[in-house]
């Protein structure tokens, strides 16, 4: 037979197990209420990533350019994890762009897990991943505990109602061999086989709500499952996209290193025009004003030859030969360079 005092301590016991198992809670990621000097201090911070500008004439979007600024500024500590970033009016008024360039960018600061946006109170720099998973495997380990807890409690009380059952049929056994002829002992008998039949039920039930704690565990697992695969679904979008705004800030990078390339060759085609330019300019030159100018010397040179030729000495008209020779053949150096010149501007041909 049990002893009532010890059942006694058994249900003081088991009370206690349920309010302890009751007083735990699933640990989640909660952001400090922001007081005045915390506002104070994220406002300071705020203006610490005011060095960098956007470039207004750069082909990179203005969305990309404030998410890497906002992104070094974060993990270059400016904010720690659960201060407030400035708010879309602040960044606005910072950086001269409109609120849905600021809304893009903070919505892929977002997808990265840098920030969190909390209703009510603006958007605050994220925790880490580290700590996400750590909070999270503390919750998994206290739902596993409290469901541990419970089963066993549900063990106790079958086992505590098999006890009793067992102290019923002892009890009635006993007075049915003391009373043996006596009516009473029948009622008796069947009081205890009604009980024993009511701690019966009451076993079956504690089982079945036993089971009914495995299934809802064996359903919260499912759950989490799917939410898992949804969440690794939603992270390979977001990839996805990553990816193809990288590609796309990479060929934006080249189409104007294209335009830069498209505007040196210009120039340099017009410095060669230019040059192509003087070149004729000089040409025309050399082929009219120097080539008047040797005609005249050979020519006179040759009059006074022919017709004075007789009257002077030896000596003066082989000084007059001699410049006529260097006339004749400064006028073959000047046909040879415009020679030259014509065959510069000829295309080539195969």
């Amino acid at each position: 037979m049990s002893d009532p005092t010890r059942r006694r301590s058994n249900d003081k016991s088991g009370t206690g197990r349920n309010e302890t198992k009751a007083a735990v809670i699933t640990p989640t990621v909660r952001h400090p209420e922001p007081t005045r000097a915390m506002l104070a201090a994220d406002s300071d911070r705020g203006h610490a990533h005011e060095g960098r500008t956007i470039a207004r004439q750069s082909p990179i979007p203005y969305h990309h350019q404030l998410f890497e600024i906002l992104r070094d500024a974060i993990r270059g500590g400016i904010w720690p994890p659960g201060a407030m970033i400035p708010s879309e009016a602040q960044l606005a008024e910072t950086y001269g762009i409109s609120r849905t360039v600021i809304r893009s960018a903070v919505q892929r600061l977002a997808v990265d897990r840098l920030v969190e946006r909390i209703k009510g109170k603006g958007t605050v720099v994220g925790v880490s991943e580290i700590d996400r998973d750590a909070f999270a495997t503390a919750g998994e380990r206290d739902i596993e505990g409290r469901d541990r807890d419970l089963a066993a409690r549900e063990r106790d009380v079958a086992a505590e109602l098999r006890d009793r059952e067992a102290e019923a049929r002892d009890d009635a056994a006993g007075d049915l061999d003391r009373t043996a002829g006596d009516r009473a002992a029948g009622d008796r008998q069947h009081a205890a086989d009604e009980g024993a039949r009511a701690a019966s039920g009451r076993a079956d039930a504690a089982d079945n709500r036993a089971q009914a704690i495995t299934d809802r565990k064996v359903a919260a697992e499912d759950r989490a499952l799917a939410i898992h695969d949804r969440k690794v679904a939603a992270d390979d979008r977001a990839q996805a996209y990553l990816a193809l705004t990288d590609r796309r800030v990479v060929q934006l990078h080249l189409e104007a290193a294209n335009a830069d390339l498209k505007k040196s060759m210009a120039a340099r085609n017009a410095e060669l025009e230019a040059s192509n330019r003087e070149l004729e300019a000089f040409t025309y030159s050399v082929s009219h004003d120097l080539r008047a100018s040797l005609r005249a010397l050979d020519g006179f040179s040759r009059l006074l030859l022919e017709e004075n030729g007789a009257e002077l000495s030896a000596e003066v008209a082989h000084r007059l030969q001699v410049v006529r020779d260097a006339a004749q053949q400064m006028g073959f150096l000047i046909d040879d360079l415009l020679s030259v010149s014509r065959i510069g501007r000829l295309e080539l041909k195969k």
